[in-house]
């Protein structure tokens, strides 16, 4: 990280592609980049995060791509520059609606959704209709766990 923000020895393309890029798909190295996301200029988290939505995991049914990006974007504080932001929740909301989930990846990917936005009404209306009894797999629990802990201080909620 200090070849980066310090002494500017490693490019944007190199944190992309030999940092982000090498590492991504490993769980482990998660926290690592995490940390990375919030101690660089928002436009370069905007560009990793554009980076990190083009990548196609091996298995289409973890995103784990889009989870890291979601993670990374929860350590940026001022996210004004962060154009990508609308379009990695809108992945992550149409992973959660089209595939048949069980109970851990849709846990994962509706927490992502609320951990991520929380500061976004949308995301209380949207989180309430994956209630219906039509969502799929285990949606509506992942949901409802979701505005438990994230949203129990809200009016009407109870």
């Amino acid at each position: 990280m200090d070849r980066y923000k310090e002494r500017r020895v490693l490019s944007l393309d190199e944190l992309k592609n030999e940092v982000f890029g090498q590492h991504w798909h490993d769980e482990t190295w998660h926290e690592v980049l995490r940390l990375i996301s919030g101690m660089i200029d928002p436009k370069f988290i905007n560009e990793i995060i554009e980076y990190l939505l083009n990548l196609k995991p091996d298995e289409s049914t973890n995103p784990i791509n889009l989870f890291l990006a979601a993670d990374c974007l929860s350590e940026v504080r001022n996210r004004k520059e962060i154009t990508c932001s609308s379009q990695l929740l809108s992945k992550l909301q149409e992973f959660a609606r089209t595939y048949e989930l069980g109970s851990d990846p849709s846990s994962k990917v509706i927490d992502r959704i609320a951990f991520t936005w929380k500061d976004n009404p949308n995301i209380l209306v949207w989180l309430k209709s994956c209630l219906s009894f039509d969502s799929p797999s285990f949606v509506p629990e992942a949901a409802i766990t979701a505005i438990a802990q994230h949203y129990k201080n809200s009016s009407g909620i109870l």
